[in-house]
């Protein structure tokens, strides 16, 4: 939302719809701007947000950082496999190495774990 400053600083009323309070307002109608930019006033407009930094991929190698959730396979039933749960655990995040080692309920506890995170 742009800030507008009137030429008359302590101004306090109404201008095209624009609500003034001691000499300032706040719009975002382009009209309005490009009208009070004509007539005298100062306008200014905020600086553009910077676009977030893309998330790092999870690193598979790190059992605690989680993967990204989407585009992850669908949980297994809860009396699933082991095999089938080694394979959703390791989507998830889990260290190929350590999900080897765990049973089907330890796997299970682990990916709510991430869940829970």
């Amino acid at each position: 939302m742009a800030t507008i400053e009137s030429p008359v600083a302590d101004f306090t009323g109404v201008v095209i719809g624009v609500h003034f309070k001691d000499g300032a307002a706040e719009s975002e109608h382009e009209g309005a701007l490009n009208y009070f930019r004509r007539h005298g006033y100062t306008v200014t407009e905020p600086e553009p947000k910077e676009p977030e930094a893309p998330k790092a991929p999870a690193d598979p190698e790190d059992p605690k950082v989680p993967a990204d959730p989407e585009g992850t396979p669908e949980a297994p039933a809860g009396n699933g496999s082991t095999d089938d749960w080694r394979a959703y655990a390791v989507a998830r995040g889990i260290a190929p190495e350590a999900a080897a080692e765990l049973s089907r309920d330890e796997l299970k506890a682990a990916v709510a774990n991430i869940d829970a995170e």
